[in-house]
């Protein structure tokens, strides 16, 4: 006989979350940018198949911040590019069928350099320039994958280790294998020969990355010493652009006991990536170890996928620009134009300046800089010197009281010259 237990429950609604206000509000592409430590308020509504009183808004900022609400504040204190996401829940524990994905992106601070020289001259223009360069920054669509995965001495065995890729467009596909820069693994195996390496598409298609082969030659710094121990390990990237498959590749000594090992670097891999067009970018790419002999054993400690830049969501790469710079009219400042400012002191000694920059989020940063300002020069009528040359032609003037004059001026020079042609070039003094 059977036994069965029919049970009753109410099927859940369909909930859609979309983001209702922001402020910053979003650009034309959708994305928010903004500023470290600005807040940033965002609103969320959903739409209900059937009831939505009740429900339950709960936000994932991606710094590892939540929070409750269809209302909420949030401040990023670090540059980057960030993927928020609110799940709308009701009350029969049903949650909303789409996720927003809203990109922020918050501003680095920037490299400045600031033209002004140590000293300048009282009541003389002085052209002060400024640059400031930002850094590009660049989500990365495929972390790598760390924790160990242990290859025991195996005999046609699989070990697997994945990685879900997620921050493509849902319609995106591999179009040309180039797309798909390069796979680099972090690993070691005391005998290259006894493993073949493959990745999967999340579409099941498979490249061959290594295929036995090389004899008992390391791939990274194995440990061969007959126990469980991990050795070190060394990294090793398959890309298109690579000359050589690895066991044609360079060797050198490394590991334990030490023994030939392959060079860490980058190698083609055995099959083309072109077998990839036609796979989806997002989904579940799969790393495979095939252990088809007995004895050795190694660990992967990381591996990673490297997409094309152009390849990625335009939204998830920038580099901001210098749009603006704001500095105080004083400390005589007469102009501001485009990234330059003159200043004309009238003060004599220490004088600073906070230039500010303005960048295309928005964003401010100010940084001070300081110049030494030289004491002014007073130019008084000329004075003449007269006087009558004694038997033998040599005239004789009494310049103390210039000499007096001068003194009091610590950062005066000066000397005294026969002709004025003679001291225009400094001869003769």
């Amino acid at each position: 006989g059977w036994e069965a237990q029919v049970e009753c429950v109410t099927p859940c609604q369909v909930i859609m979350a979309y983001l209702d206000y922001s402020s910053p509000s979003r650009d034309e592409n959708g994305v928010i940018k903004a500023c470290i430590g600005q807040e940033i308020t965002l609103g969320a509504q959903a739409t209900f198949s059937g009831n939505g009183a009740g429900s339950v808004y709960t936000w994932d900022f991606d710094n590892g911040g939540t929070a409750t609400g269809q209302n909420v504040n949030v401040t990023y204190n670090v540059p980057g590019i960030y993927r928020v996401n609110v799940i709308v829940t009701d009350i029969f524990d049903c949650r909303n069928n789409n996720i927003i994905n809203q990109v922020i992106q918050v501003s680095p601070e920037p490299e400045v350099t600031i033209d002004l020289p140590p000293e300048i001259c009282f009541g003389v223009d002085t052209i002060v320039t400024v640059n400031a360069e930002y850094d590009r920054i660049t989500r990365d669509c495929a972390p790598p994958v760390t924790g160990t995965t242990f290859l025991p001495d195996g005999n046609n065995n699989i070990y697997s280790t994945s990685v879900t890729i997620d921050c493509f467009d849902n319609d995106q596909f591999i179009t040309a294998g180039n797309q798909l820069a390069r796979v680099c693994i972090n690993m070691e195996h005391s005998f290259s020969n006894d493993i073949s390496i493959r990745l999967i598409s999340p579409n099941g298609e498979v490249v061959l990355l290594h295929n036995r082969g090389g004899g008992g030659t390391y791939i990274g710094q194995a440990n061969d010493d007959g126990s469980l121990e991990p050795g070190i390990g060394e990294t090793y990237c398959f890309t298109m652009d690579a000359a050589t498959i690895l066991i044609d590749g360079p060797e050198i000594t490394g590991g334990v006991p030490p023994a030939d090992m392959f060079l860490p670097g980058d190698y083609l891999p055995i099959d083309s990536f072109d077998n990839f067009i036609g796979s989806p970018v997002n989904g579940v790419w799969t790393l495979q170890v095939h252990d088809q002999a007995a004895i050795d054993n190694g660990y992967i400690f990381w591996w990673a996928l490297e997409f094309k830049e152009d390849i990625l969501p335009a939204a998830f790469t920038f580099q901001p620009v210098m749009e603006a710079i704001s500095v105080p009219l004083t400390n005589g400042v007469v102009d501001i134009t485009g990234n330059q400012f003159t200043i004309n002191p009238e003060i004599e000694g220490q004088l600073c300046y906070d230039v500010t920059i303005i960048n295309d989020f928005g964003c401010t940063y100010t940084e001070t800089v300081c110049t030494n300002v030289g004491a002014q020069i007073v130019l008084n009528e000329p004075r003449e010197f007269q006087g009558c040359a004694d038997d033998n032609g040599i005239f004789l003037f009494d310049f103390q009281p210039v000499f007096s004059d001068l003194s009091d001026n610590q950062l005066l020079v000066f000397t005294i010259h026969s002709t004025e042609s003679e001291a225009n070039e400094a001869l003769n003094a």
